[in-house]
């Protein structure tokens, strides 16, 4: 099976305490190319403390050495030299959506989702749709999914209305508004960019998800932003040009006592930005 990323993990902590033995962890999946995420150097499978995992790809692991071992270091380099070390990073929220050829993954913040038990008493509150998925506040726990899966056949407007319409609420009872306003949008902007068949069946049935794309406060790569861009630091303002950053740059550590200098930088394929300008997003852009 193809090899597609190698992470290391453990090792000394920051905050200190007992050192864990390295482990490096392996995902390999021959159908990568297949995946939206892959495409754009991102996978849901990379371990972070908020990873919600991934159906499709098989993940290993092997336990390596502490720094006091003879055998630390070889391990840890031989791992450092894979060509697939850290090649994929797990997304932002800025890419809640995942395409994998006839399926979507779908990652629903701020509530729960699990599958339908017939013979389970689930809460009032708790929205059963299409007796296959039960959608329930965030602090109720369950199985603590947080993902949706489901085909492209399944993914009628009406199914994608009952999940948009869903109410959830804090354990103190208050409605959580973030649901419907920020995270329902951006996963409806979402499906516009990378299933426009299914997005156009939605907002025919449902034309009230038809809003203007709103991409501010999302994270992208650099090098996808549109031309012309103008970047803005607390140090200086830039403008994209073509594989560059043009601006100026103000510190007080410039050699000659200067104040601001004049700077061009080569983009290079990790750099990130916060769009704070919707002009800054195009059809090409790579949210990170």
């Amino acid at each position: 099976m193809k090899q597609i990323n190698v992470d290391l993990y453990g090792g000394k902590s920051i905050f200190g305490g007992k050192e864990e033995p390295l482990v490096a962890r392996y995902i390999h999946w021959d159908s990568a190319d297949k995946c939206s995420l892959y495409a754009e150097g991102k996978c849901l499978n990379v371990y972070c403390p908020q990873t919600v995992g991934c159906p499709f790809g098989k993940m290993s692991s092997v336990k390596g050495y502490t720094s006091r071992a003879t055998k630390y270091w070889t391990f840890k380099n031989n791992i450092q030299q894979d060509p697939t070390y850290r090649n994929l990073d797990y997304p932002s929220d800025s890419s809640l959506v995942c395409i994998v050829d006839n399926t979507l993954i779908i990652r629903l913040r701020r509530v729960v989702i699990q599958p339908y038990c017939a013979d389970k008493k689930y809460d009032y509150r708790d929205k059963i749709i299409n007796n296959k998925w039960v959608l329930s506040d965030p602090w109720k726990g369950y199985d603590k999914i947080k993902k949706l899966i489901i085909t492209k056949e399944e993914c009628t407007p009406e199914t994608l209305n009952e999940f948009f319409t869903f109410v959830p609420y804090s354990l103190m009872g208050g409605k959580i508004d973030e649901y419907q306003e920020t995270i329902v949008p951006s996963i409806v902007t979402e499906l516009k960019r990378k299933v426009p068949e299914i997005y156009k069946d939605l907002i025919d049935r449902y034309p009230e998800y038809i809003k203007e794309d709103n991409w501010i406060g999302k994270t992208a790569y650099i090098y996808s932003l549109t031309d012309g861009s103008t970047l803005t630091t607390d140090r200086g303002t830039f403008i994209k040009d073509g594989e560059y950053l043009i601006g100026t740059y103000r510190s007080s550590f410039l050699p000659f006592g200067a104040v601001t200098a004049d700077l061009k930088i080569k983009i290079a394929e990790k750099m990130k930005y916060k769009i704070d300008d919707n002009s800054q997003v195009n059809e090409n852009t790579v949210f990170a």
